[in-house]
């Protein structure tokens, strides 16, 4: 589960948990990949930030590419949460 998590960040002010998982999931679907992807969405709403779980390890390394894309107008940054062990992985 570690691994599936993604740290994303600059949200805009109007995001919620439904259009971001809608937004990550229609992603994955225009690159090949299948519906359903995002398993949960947690979402700071005073941090702007969201921790994002992705169904598999490698659909959470393909959302990775996504980072700066546009999402409703806002570039939003995808990382590996501060938690993240690479080794663990």
């Amino acid at each position: 589960m570690h691994a599936r998590r993604l740290h994303v960040s600059r949200l805009p002010p109007t995001a919620s948990v439904l259009s971001l998982a809608s937004f990550f999931n229609g992603a994955m679907l225009a690159v090949g990949g299948t519906t359903g992807a995002v398993v949960s969405v947690c979402i700071d709403f005073i941090k702007k930030y969201a921790l994002v779980e992705m169904r598999t390890v490698e659909e959470a390394k393909a959302v990775m590419l996504l980072d700066g894309l546009s999402f409703e107008g806002y570039p939003v940054v995808v990382r590996r949460p501060r938690d993240f062990n690479h080794y663990a992985a």
